[in-house]
């Protein structure tokens, strides 16, 4: 049975794959290009969660002849590797989609499908 702090990762995946979806949704219906970007960083934090589950299963492994004292440090491992992934994700999918908008701007097409994800983010990471 998983504790209260794997329970808490399992909601925010949950509300995170929830996001990522409605975003890439409205950036294939209203061809945005900020809600890509901001369905790619959404994704990226739904590869955080699974891999702070992988992180939260490898640092309870038993020890070992080869780990002594265990595994429990490999939990730092993983959120140093998210926040890498964070990072790089997040600052390429906005640098890209910025140089994008910058040689070829284009008008707000379709606000309320902006706004329509934004409510349905508010309700996702809320309940999350």
């Amino acid at each position: 049975m998983p504790d209260a702090s794997t329970k808490v990762v399992y909601a925010a995946l949950t509300g995170n794959v929830l996001v990522a979806l409605s975003k890439f949704g409205a950036a294939f219906l209203s061809g945005s290009s900020a809600m890509l970007t901001e369905a790619i960083r959404s994704a990226a934090d739904t590869v955080n969660q699974v891999l702070l589950l992988v992180g939260t299963w490898r640092s309870r492994a038993r020890p070992s002849a080869r780990h002594a004292f265990g595994h429990g440090m490999e939990i730092y491992f993983w959120t140093f590797v998210i926040a890498v992934i964070v990072l790089l994700a997040g600052g390429v999918a906005s640098i890209w989609q910025g140089v994008m908008q910058v040689a070829a701007p284009h008008p707000i097409e379709s606000p309320l499908i902006s706004l329509g994800v934004l409510a349905l983010s508010a309700l996702f990471e809320g309940s999350s």
